[in-house]
């Protein structure tokens, strides 16, 4: 369907994929960001005199964006557990990244600072991340070298891009 075609960027050939998704990972830096300079510049010097509402709005910050960043390796992971003709996959999947997305929301509301709960988020997302293409090897017996033998280019991609991005959130983490 045309809908189907547009969500999944399938037009336009591989440039016009590539540019739809970094134009939309720019936008979400941009929303996010934009958040935290304004909760930043609102914020007094001293932190306790920091009202409840911007308190309440970092952290929710931090929930929404570092929980995603961590959510999708998780239903990743999710995915190479079952069997792609397993029953309810779908279901997991989606359980597996809505769930741990509101789980996030939720943690980083417990830690003892917003920085400290992104902190951890952002290494458990790396580190996750990088396990990502090991546990597709071990569920399907395609690795990343086998896949670009073969001339599967979309997982050879996929494998990459989550072992740079956990790469540099394990790097952004540490720092």
């Amino acid at each position: 369907s045309a809908t189907e075609r547009s969500h999944y960027v399938q037009y336009g050939g591989w440039w016009t994929t590539a540019l739809s998704f970094l134009l939309s990972i720019a936008a979400s830096a941009m929303i996010l960001t934009g958040n935290i300079l304004w909760v930043l510049v609102r914020r007094p010097k001293d932190p306790r005199a920091t009202p409840k509402l911007h308190r309440f709005l970092a952290r929710l910050t931090v929930g929404i964006g570092c929980g995603l960043v961590l959510a999708v390796p998780v239903a990743f992971l999710t995915t190479a557990l079952f069997p792609v003709e397993a029953e309810g996959l779908k279901t997991w999947e989606n359980v597996a990244l809505f769930g741990t997305w509101a789980a996030m929301i939720a943690a980083a509301y417990v830690g003892p600072s917003p920085v400290w709960s992104a902190r951890w988020m952002i290494l458990a997302a790396g580190v996750l991340s990088l396990l990502v293409p090991i546990a597709s090897g071990v569920a399907t017996g395609v690795w990343l070298w086998t896949a670009a033998g073969n001339g599967w280019w979309s997982h050879v991609t996929i494998d990459l891009g989550f072992l740079l991005m956990g790469a540099a959130l394990v790097w952004t983490a540490r720092r």
